[in-house]
């Protein structure tokens, strides 16, 4: 079966966007797969940084155990299996199962043991995580998924619930991408497209659910929106009782999810949160809460029994809500006086439940760094960054600070939030604390977040011009170490070349200790200079000739001084030396404090 011309043009765009010609051999190619599946599909949707995307694509090679990407955040892990075959060729049944079987071995000790060393860390990893955090994987295939794979797809699904639900584990998400998915996967993450409606299940015809409060003897508490929206949409918006959706759900389970595009995601952060409303704050729950949404074919309200009659229903988003509610029933916690606003719209036109399905499930994950963006002394930040310029690019480009999530505008050289929290930490409190990543947002006592941006363990509005210039430098130094970083990653350490298993490639791949190493090397060999080196960073000098860039001079020898420790412990597991003290941070200081400044020079100029 032959790729449709829609498919072949969109696969044309993931070659040429990676540079893979025809004459290209099937892993070149493949590769280029994997690349845009991380970079254009999953990179955006989850906002994972670069570091991120380079780390996991770090499990690539002989005995990756057919894991192409893997990386964690806060909140769960991320697994990918990319599949690309050609016009003349399909995927297994094989494939399918194995993928399916890839779950439980996630698990197996045994697995780790005959795993490559990146593969290997990352499933030590899980298992001492296993209980904390979801696992998403996802199977991304070239061409379109035949009849006959999708039902082996919903058996494999399947198994991989049940074995989740036997060990007790949160419930993964698990998604099979064939080339239709990723076309409309890029067009929702892009604005570009659409998604497919997804599969229907009907639920028993007739049955009575929820119950209205009936406030005074005027009516019911409910709006029903038509008149005023004056649309032919009929939909009603009303409070209902939390006993009436923990009873649909101990009635009929996942199928009331069928319609939305997640089922349950395990105690993370945001369930945890509900959680703490239900059992702490149950009145204020209404409040706090987002509620549900819900489509159904038809509805009937009634005034004598102070209820409704829901046909068919779907919760398309709530299922979050719906199963935290249950489960601290099942716990013992009390539903009286637990309401949930549900939005209800009732239609039978397949078209339009799309729409409904895929609209009320496009808002993106809020993040912990979401919740400082608004922080004066962010907004602050962000006031300051356009008065500089990034002089390492002909022509220059102005800086902007993002700090709201948004897509980097064109025609600026632009740090989002996350990055810089992660290399301010880096450069002043040490590049383990940065890798780590725990706590960097947190503003209480044990939080990183004050340290970071505030002084003496409070909050601050504004820094002083000279506390900008500092940040602004450290920024524009690091966006000359990651271009130095990337190009010697292209040029020397290919995907799944053996170069990629080597210390100086781990060496290259440790973004904020190579920049903390840096600005480490100034304040030792050149603290009397410090700040006319910063000057001379942001007024361009530094990029003006070869002799004064000792941006560029340093990085070899900042690499292999990385290298050289990272070759000091022939057994670590590279995850544990980024974020430990003792394995990293202190054994760099010892190379820092015995550098001289001969072995790291900076031209008279820009000391001056």
């Amino acid at each position: 079966m032959a790729m449709s011309p829609k498919d072949l043009e969109h696969f044309d765009y993931i070659t040429e966007t990676f540079e893979i010609d025809s004459e290209a051999s099937s892993t070149d190619v493949g590769d280029a797969f994997t690349f845009y599946y991380v970079n254009n599909i999953l990179k955006p949707l989850y906002s994972l940084s670069d570091e991120s995307i380079e780390e996991g694509l770090e499990v690539q090679g002989a005995n990756d155990k057919g894991i192409d990407f893997a990386n964690e955040d806060d909140n769960i892990f991320y697994i990918a299996q990319c599949k690309y075959r050609g016009t003349n060729s399909n995927i297994s049944a094989a494939d399918i199962s194995q993928f399916g079987d890839l779950y439980k071995q996630l698990f197996e000790p045994e697995t780790a043991e005959t795993a490559n060393r990146a593969v290997k860390e990352f499933l030590l990893t899980v298992r001492k995580n296993q209980r904390s955090k979801p696992v998403r994987m996802d199977f991304i295939y070239s061409r379109n998924f035949t009849e006959s794979m999708n039902n082996q797809i919903r058996v494999q699904i399947e198994s991989i619930y049940s074995v989740a639900q036997e060990k007790d584990l949160p419930r993964p998400e698990i998604n099979f991408y064939g080339i239709k998915e990723l076309r409309e996967l890029h067009g929702q993450v892009h604005g570009d497209g659409t998604l497919d409606p997804p599969a229907l299940f009907g639920l028993p015809k007739f049955f009575n659910i929820i119950d209205i409060e009936e406030p005074n003897t005027k009516g019911h508490a409910h709006f029903q929106m038509k008149d005023i929206l004056r649309t032919d949409r009929d939909t009603i918006i009303l409070p209902v009782k939390a006993t009436s959706l923990t009873a649909l759900y101990r009635q009929r389970g996942n199928q009331i999810f069928s319609a939305n595009i997640r089922y349950f995601q395990g105690m993370n952060a945001v369930n945890k949160e509900i959680k703490d409303t239900i059992d702490n704050h149950p009145s204020d729950f209404f409040i706090y809460n987002n509620g549900i949404s819900a489509i159904c074919s038809r509805y009937e309200l009634s005034k004598r029994n102070k209820n409704i009659t829901i046909f068919n229903i779907q919760i398309i988003n709530g299922a979050q809500t719906t199963q935290s509610l249950f489960n601290a029933q099942l716990d013992g916690t009390s539903m009286s006086g637990i309401y949930v606003l549900l939005k209800l719209v009732a239609t039978t036109d397949v078209d339009i439940r799309y729409k409904i399905i895929k609209s009320s499930n496009r808002q993106t994950a809020i993040k912990d760094s979401d919740f400082r963006s608004n922080d004066v002394i962010q907004q602050f930040l962000a006031s300051k960054f356009e008065s500089y310029k990034y002089y390492g690019d002909d022509p220059p480009q102005k800086l902007k600070y993002l700090n709201k999530r948004q897509q980097k505008p064109r025609g600026f050289k632009s740090i989002n939030l996350e990055e810089l929290t992660k290399l301010k930490a880096a450069v002043h409190l040490g590049p383990h604390i940065s890798s780590a990543g725990t706590g960097l947002y947190d503003k209480d006592s044990d939080g990183t977040y004050l340290k970071i941006f505030g002084k003496d363990g409070g909050e601050i509005e504004t820094y002083s011009k000279a506390e900008v210039e500092e940040i602004v430098a450290i920024v524009i130094a690091w966006f000359r170490i990651e271009s130095l970083r990337k190009k010697i990653i292209k040029e020397e350490y290919p995907p799944r070349s053996e170069s990629r298993n080597s210390n100086k490639y781990r060496a290259l791949i440790a973004q904020p200790h190579i920049t903390w190493f840096y600005f480490s090397l100034i304040d030792k060999l050149y603290s009397e200079n410090k700040n006319s080196i910063i000057k001379n960073i942001i007024n361009g000098s530094v990029f003006s000739s070869v002799e004064n860039n000792f941006i560029d001079d340093w990085f070899m020898y900042v690499q292999g001084k990385i290298s050289d420790v990272l070759d000091s412990n022939p057994d670590l597991i590279w995850r544990n030396w980024q974020r430990t003290n003792d394995l990293s941070t202190r054994p760099l200081k010892n190379k820092i404090n015995n550098a001289s400044d001969r072995e790291f020079p900076i031209v008279s100029n820009i000391l001056s």
